[in-house]
């Protein structure tokens, strides 16, 4: 026998094996790339959901709560209030910046920058025209920067724009809200 030959066959065996080797990583990468795409998918559905979730738990508790809702409303309108209605409504509030905060960060590990933007953007809206809604997020904020910079930074930018002239949004708050539905609406 030919040690040559030997030689030759066992290279030519070991070159296909590599290249079948690669057929074969290729593929898995395929599959695994696949598999993490309908993930991501998955998990960018979930974060809607538990945003959509927990919003409507934040807003069912004060349409449940018609007390709640007017003390709400008069701090909105910067009514003077009571200091158990003023406790009220801030324990509200930091409800309310919390689980934005929580959607905010989950959009952001989805990488879903349109839900991060409409987190901040909520705040804002509720925020913007009220000095006690004004007061209680800059009171609450330094508390909030210490958990998610970000989501701050996020909110202080759409409040910024909510209150620029020339970048305003479109938006709705509480104040409109109830105008129209009241029939009191301001122009």
């Amino acid at each position: 026998m030919n040690w040559d030959a030997i030689g030759a066959i066992g290279e030519i065996v070991g070159a296909i094996a590599v290249v079948l080797s690669l057929i074969f990583l290729g593929i898995q990468m395929r599959q695994n790339t696949r598999a993490m795409e309908e993930r991501n998918k998955l998990e960018r559905s979930a974060a809607l959901d538990r945003h959509t979730d927990s919003v409507s738990r934040w807003r069912s508790e004060l349409a449940r709560n018609q007390q709640l809702t007017e003390i709400w409303y008069r701090a909105i309108k910067d009514e003077v209030l009571t200091e158990q209605e003023a406790a009220q409504v801030n324990n509200i509030f930091i409800n309310f910046i919390n689980t934005q905060r929580s959607n905010f960060e989950r959009a952001k590990v989805v990488g879903e920058a349109g839900l991060m933007q409409q987190t901040a953007r909520s705040v804002a809206v509720e925020v913007g025209d009220s000095k006690t809604m004004t007061k209680l997020w800059n009171i609450s904020k330094a508390w909030h920067k210490l958990a998610s910079p970000d989501y701050t930074e996020a909110i202080d930018e759409e409040i910024r724009k909510f209150n620029s002239p020339t970048e305003r949004f479109e938006q709705s708050n509480w104040k409109q809200i109830f105008g129209v539905l009241t029939g009191n609406e301001r122009d």
